[in-house]
């Protein structure tokens, strides 16, 4: 059993995020595809365990590649097995398909003849023979091995004083150039989980031995080849037992008539040395035809994955714009909802405002038509009777704003006078002096009124119900 999926995807993603020597060799672009496909292939196969380790290539290059190694389960005759195998991701994934190799423990061997596994261990499936990124990933790969080694497993017990044929060194860690060399750990942990073993082809009867398939046995239900040179029947009996055709030796009254079996057919005549040669020259050419074509293919399927890998970069960038341009204009509809918000509340205080202003002009309107009357009946009008202060901070705050704006109204009039050379430079700049010590100190006064009449309740008007109107003062500056 590997480590738990958060510690292995975060050791995918240490490794594939590493910088320096020790580095993988994988494009950048390709880095999170990688990391999909380790993840899911763990997900669906938790007995396999990422490694990085060092692979020799064919031109002598050693790289430091990634590696799933451990078991993979499959079910044969209602019984579960594990098959251990190793996966190495070339420097070129996922636009080249995975390597897979079946790494045999000490005491198994591959099947001889294997459909899918050559001597070597290397596996060779549909789906990894017809590789095409983006359509193809491990655990696809991984479940059809599963299914395939299923109807006809891989491996089997080694039986005993067995010795492989020269130039076939089966297991792992037996050649240099063997790109799972060094399992021997991983050979002792595998004889534990091979509990069931399936027989090999042809053997549906054979008895297991608690392991694989004893090879002995096999041979035991094979016929003896040597049954050509000491059988009694001759070599045409022989030749039947051994095709397994059930032929059985002929009566003694037929053997004592003469009657046997037909001699062997006789070889098949030589060709012609010319029809040789043609022949030749037709696989040679085939194995050209072959490997041109497959070339191409290969060409063309490596510039549709181009082309596919840049538009994709393509709409990523796209995507990522998109998402920027979506957070800018969340942001700007907030900022919208917000001033909508403190408009709407400023327009609320504006009619209140505007409906307390109505209720006072309504309530003091007799005030303005009794002064008018009064001023028609005595023939002029009297201004210091037409706003008339409520108290004494009142009083106080009217004359100060009457002297602010009358100190206001001589220094424009001494401006202008300047201007149109009416008053000299230093004349006009000694009266400015004089007029704003006025002004400020008027206005001083006016601010200190203004907070006193804060502190106090609001006065009432003489003979009316309504609130006394607080002045403000200056041109640009009020109560605040």
């Amino acid at each position: 059993m590997g480590p738990p999926l958060g510690q292995a995807v975060e050791f995918i993603s240490s490794v594939l995020s590493q910088r320096g020597p020790q580095a993988v060799p994988y494009e950048e672009r390709n880095k999170w595809t990688i990391r999909e496909h380790l993840s899911d292939l763990l997900k669906m196969f938790p007995n396999l365990t990422i490694k990085v380790s060092e692979y020799h290539t064919n031109d002598g290059r050693i790289l430091h590649l990634i590696k799933a190694e451990g078991t993979i389960p499959i079910h044969y005759q209602a019984h579960k097995y594990n098959i251990p195998v190793v996966v190495w991701l070339p420097e070129r994934y996922p636009l080249q398909a995975p390597i897979v190799y079946v790494c045999p423990t000490a005491n198994m061997i591959i099947k001889a003849g294997h459909t899918y596994v050559d001597p070597s261990g290397l596996v060779r499936t549909s789906c990894i023979a017809n590789w095409l990124h983006p359509s193809s990933d491990l655990s696809t790969a991984c479940q059809e091995m599963a299914m395939l080694f299923g109807a006809e497993p891989p491996l089997y017990t080694k039986p005993p004083g067995y010795v492989p044929p020269p130039g076939q060194q089966q297991g792992p860690g037996s050649s240099s150039s063997n790109p799972y060399a060094g399992y021997a750990s991983m050979q002792q942990q595998q004889q534990g989980m091979m509990q069931h073993v399936p027989p090999p082809g042809g053997l549906q009867q054979q008895q297991h031995n608690g392991g694989y398939p004893n090879h002995a046995a096999a041979q035991q239900q094979q016929p003896d080849p040597n049954l050509a040179s000491h059988s009694l029947w001759g070599p045409a009996y022989a030749a039947a037992t051994a095709a397994g055709s059930g032929v059985r030796p002929p009566d003694a009254a037929a053997a004592a008539a003469g009657v046997g079996y037909a001699a062997r057919p006789p070889p098949p005549p030589a060709l012609d040395p010319k029809q040789q040669q043609v022949e030749e020259l037709k696989g040679s050419f085939q194995a050209l035809a072959v490997r041109a074509l497959g070339g191409r293919l290969q060409a063309g399927l490596e510039a549709f994955n181009r082309h596919a890998a840049e538009e994709m970069d393509g709409l990523l960038e796209v995507q990522r714009k998109l998402v920027a341009r979506d957070r800018e204009l969340q942001g700007m509809v907030s900022a919208i909802q917000q001033e909508r918000a403190g408009t709407e509340g400023l327009v609320t205080q504006l009619g209140r405002q505007s409906a307390a202003l109505e209720a006072w002009l309504n309530e003091h309107e007799w005030k303005a038509d009794a002064v008018a009357a009064a001023a028609e009946a005595s023939g002029q009008l009297d201004v210091n009777k037409v706003v008339v202060p409520a108290d004494d901070l009142s009083r106080q705050a009217l004359a100060a704003q009457a002297e602010d704006c009358a100190v206001e109204d001589v220094l424009l009039a001494l401006e202008k006078g300047m201007l149109q050379g009416k008053l000299a430079p230093d004349v006009y700049m000694k009266q400015v002096r004089l007029l704003c010590r006025k002004q400020f100190l008027a206005r001083a006064l006016g601010l200190k009124v203004a907070a006193a009449q804060r502190q106090q309740p609001q006065p009432r008007s003489s003979g009316s119900s309504g609130a006394a109107c607080m002045l403000t003062h200056g041109d640009t500056w009020s109560h605040r």
